[in-house]
């Protein structure tokens, strides 16, 4: 290849890198924002815990799992996968979901609005995910 081609290469390697790093953190901050509790500054209640374990992410599809609770114990097990296992796993054109499978997750949200309060700032995080990729990816 001639200079100019590997130049190209290069830059084409930076880009993908970048738009990769900008999703992923994108998707991370925001995931983190709608499971930040209450009793932390945010907007996801905890009673048993199991509203928050019922929160896992999905490549291609929400997540599924069990919708109630198995009663009197905490759940302790996320559904479907782990954020960092998803994040590493997925691919720029595949849909990333993030859900609950509680059964009372849609009217929690109704009441709490910790999906529709990180969604809204969507486009922040990807402002601030942009800034910090170009910063690290040269």
């Amino acid at each position: 290849m001639g200079k100019f081609s590997d130049q190209i290469k290069r830059r084409t390697q930076v880009y993908d890198q970048r738009a990769r790093a900008i999703a992923r953190t994108a998707i991370q901050t925001t995931v983190n924002d709608m499971m930040t509790l209450r009793s932390q500054g945010g907007r996801l209640r905890w009673d048993t815990g199991f509203l928050a374990n019922s929160a896992g992410a999905g490549i291609g599809q929400m997540p599924t799992g069990p919708s109630e609770s198995p009663g009197g114990t905490v759940a302790t097990q996320l559904t479907g996968l782990p954020l960092p296992v998803a994040l590493l796993q997925w691919q720029p054109g595949q849909t990333f979901y993030w859900g609950f499978t509680a059964n009372y997750s849609r009217f929690r949200e109704s009441e709490d609005g910790f999906v529709r309060g990180a969604a809204e700032k969507w486009q922040g995080n990807v402002r601030d995910a942009t800034r910090d990729a170009k910063a690290r990816i040269r």
